[in-house]
């Protein structure tokens, strides 16, 4: 993805969540940059995220928003493991949500549907990235 791409996926993505603002999602981007793609780190920052939407929901915060900060936290982390796994090596692909998730609609256990496009058949090399991409997902 060249940086366009992400400012235009960026745009497109915006959630307008109408509760107070979420702190941690805040400070989530230079919280995964800091973990340097260790999967230990991204569990612990998605321990501590779950908690406090949990903590959101008992609350009695909107549903609706909470599903909406859900799918706003695994956007800012797929944006981080999209940079540090393939970066400008793929530049021309696009990670795509879909499902609810794609509608920034994402409940508690569900389903993170993704879609990766790339423009022409992928090489062995770029075989290699997506798998290493899944297998950190």
């Amino acid at each position: 993805m060249s940086s366009s791409d992400i400012d235009l996926i960026e745009e497109t993505t915006t959630v307008t969540v109408r509760s107070s603002p979420w702190p941690l999602l805040a400070r989530l981007p230079v919280l995964l940059t800091e973990a340097q793609g260790k999967p230990a780190a991204f569990r612990d920052l998605l321990r501590q995220a779950h908690d406090d939407l949990q903590t959101r929901f008992l609350a009695e915060e909107p549903v609706e928003d909470l599903v909406h900060a859900r799918a706003a936290l695994i956007d800012t982390v797929l944006r981080e493991v999209w940079r540090t796994h393939l970066g400008a090596d793929a530049a021309s692909w696009t990670l795509v949500a879909v499902g609810g998730y794609g509608r920034a609609e994402l409940h508690p256990c569900s389903d993170v549907d993704l879609l990766v496009l790339v423009p022409s058949p992928v090489d062995p090399a770029g075989r290699t990235h997506i798998e290493k991409l899944i297998a950190f997902l």
